[in-house]
C-alpha cells in the first residue's frame, strides 16, 4: 500500500476515533489489509511486540475480539 493511501485511510479514523494515537491508527489501516503483523513492524520500522502491544490497546478502545471482527466492523473504508 502506498504511504498517500495509508494516511488517506488514518484520516478516517481520526475523524470516528478522536482516541485512537496516530500509531494505533496506522495499525489499524495495515490490519485491514492483507498484510501480516511481522509485515507492519517491517513497514512502520518498529519490533513485532509494539505492533502487538498497539493491537491489543485498539481491540479494546475499539470493542472487538478478532481482527476479523475489526475487518466487519471497518473494512468497507477500506476498499
Amino acid at each position: 500500500m502506498e504511504e498517500q493511501n495509508l494516511i488517506e485511510l488514518c484520516d478516517i479514523y481520526i475523524e470516528n476515533h478522536p482516541d485512537l494515537t496516530r500509531r494505533e491508527r496506522e495499525i489499524l489501516t495495515l490490519m485491514l489489509t492483507s498484510k501480516a503483523p511481522k509485515e507492519f513492524a517491517k513497514i512502520l520500522k518498529v519490533s513485532y511486540h509494539t505492533i502487538d502491544f498497539h493491537r491489543k490497546n485498539l481491540y479494546r478502545k475499539l470493542g472487538v475480539k478478532s481482527r476479523v471482527e475489526l475487518f466487519f466492523r471497518y473494512g468497507t473504508h477500506a476498499v
